[in-house]
């Protein structure tokens, strides 16, 4: 039986990697013993696991080629999804064009309607101090001009929102 200490700065040049293949060999000896002090049990336990050899079963016939196909599948429907993932630049032209249409008429009723409320708090208010005070001609004919440039907006709006309606059923 070779001294304690021998054995354990053998151990600790085994674990720097360190070792020649002698010392590794009088290790595994030393280890097989029965006889072991009991600070040395958990390193029995340690240095036999790390050598311990199973018989590694072969591979089955066409395992590799089986393995490549798939990896190759997979990477395949890898690519699918990648792909159909991306946007179509036109879909996302056309809402892009269509969300400033919309905010462009959102702003335009937000303003006719402000113009529509300080003008009806401006009448009302002339027609309690003067109830019999009327518009004007001209501005009758500014109001009925304003409608039938909303009446226009409406109508192309609505013509591009048709437009955009086919275009996206067609994608």
């Amino acid at each position: 039986m070779a001294n304690i200490t021998e054995i354990k700065e053998m151990l600790d040049a085994f674990y720097k990697g360190e070792t020649s293949r002698e010392e590794e060999a009088r290790l595994q000896a030393y280890f097989s013993d029965d006889d072991l002090p009991v600070d040395m049990q958990r390193e029995k336990a340690v240095f036999q696991a790390l050598f311990e050899q199973e018989a590694v079963p072969a591979a089955a016939e066409g395992m590799e080629t089986r393995l490549s196909s798939l990896i190759d599948q997979l990477e395949r429907n890898e690519s699918k999804r990648v792909t159909a993932r991306k946007p179509n630049k036109k879909k996302k032209l056309w809402l892009e064009i269509g969300g400033i249409a919309a905010s462009i008429c959102l702003l335009v009723s937000i303003g006719m309607f402000v113009m529509n409320q300080g003008h009806e708090r401006n009448s009302s208010a002339t027609e309690s101090a003067n109830p019999a005070s009327k518009l004007s001609r001209e501005d009758q004919q500014k109001i009925k001009e304003a409608q039938k440039a909303l009446e226009m907006v409406s109508t192309n709006f609505n013509k591009g929102m048709d437009g955009m309606q086919s275009v996206s059923e067609n994608l």
